[in-house]
């Protein structure tokens, strides 16, 4: 389990930041290839979306424990600017997993 969790570089604070910006990356890019027309099967759109969504969530979760964790170490304002980075990632986060559902929704009617 412990190289699971090193080779999906959840153990550091900017291996899971990485890993949050590349998935909504990634996200982003499977939605702007899929966007006048749906290249592949919607099943494997919605599959590869959530998957990747899920895995951002996932990596979001660990940067949060990994900043409680090492809470009492950190300055006040290096404090403030955790608290700050932690909500643009999960607004980052929330909106990217938010629109593929939106775009299948509107596809499928």
């Amino acid at each position: 389990m412990t190289r699971l969790i090193n080779r999906l570089r959840l153990n550091s604070t900017s291996g899971t930041s990485k890993n949050v910006w590349l998935t909504a990356l990634l996200i982003f890019l499977l939605l702007g290839a899929n966007y006048m027309r749906l290249v592949m099967p919607e099943e494997i759109f919605a599959i590869l979306t959530l998957g990747l969504s899920l895995f951002g969530f996932i990596s979001l979760v660990c940067y949060i424990y990994l900043i409680i964790k090492g809470w009492p170490d950190l300055a006040s304002n290096k404090k403030t600017v955790e608290i700050l980075y932690i909500g643009l990632m999960t607004f980052v986060t929330i909106l990217i997993s938010l629109l593929p559902i939106k775009i299948l929704i509107i596809i499928l009617r």
